[in-house]
């Protein structure tokens, strides 16, 4: 079985470099998408806007995180579907069912290669941000988990019966 899930795999990455210049401008429009969120983080300051404080004023910050896993997200809403349509426009689908393989096999085994085609674009764009760009990625975590700590603490005082 996973040696048909690497075959699908192989197949799919051999059909993406076939057609490099859509493998480039998937990348290009990664780091035009970094680059316009850094260009747009520059314009907001701290003092530009004061809701970004609680996240540390840094919009860019900020935009990767929410940009990045939207995309990947995004990516993996349309998997299936895509699957389904590029392999009927290419004429493929009657070939790939009559295959000892069943339908849903064939379907998962087809949405591995764009799975992990999304998480190197999400790896990029966030590797990119981090090294290149100088993305501050660490305040995050602190804002959450205080912000989860204040709104528990509330939670458990309200709804205590001790009080």
């Amino acid at each position: 079985m996973m040696r048909k899930a690497l075959i699908f795999v192989k197949k799919s990455f051999l059909e993406e470099i076939n057609y490099p210049i859509t493998f480039l401008s998937k990348i290009g429009m990664t780091l035009l998408l970094i680059m316009e969120a850094y260009l747009i983080g520059k314009l907001f300051t701290e003092q530009a806007s004061p809701y970004l404080s609680q996240y540390g004023g840094d919009y860019f910050s900020f935009a990767v995180i929410g940009i990045a896993f939207a995309h990947f997200l995004l990516n993996c809403t349309y998997v299936f579907p895509d699957v389904i349509s590029q392999t009927q426009t290419r004429g493929t689908l009657e070939v790939l069912l009559i295959t000892p393989i069943t339908p849903h096999k064939l379907i998962a085994f087809s949405s591995i290669y764009p799975f992990i085609s999304s998480l190197f674009h999400l790896s990029l764009f966030i590797s990119v941000s981090l090294f290149f760009l100088n993305c501050n990625i660490v305040w995050t975590n602190s804002v959450v988990r205080s912000e989860e700590r204040r709104v528990g603490k509330e939670c458990r005082s309200r709804w205590s019966p001790y009080h």
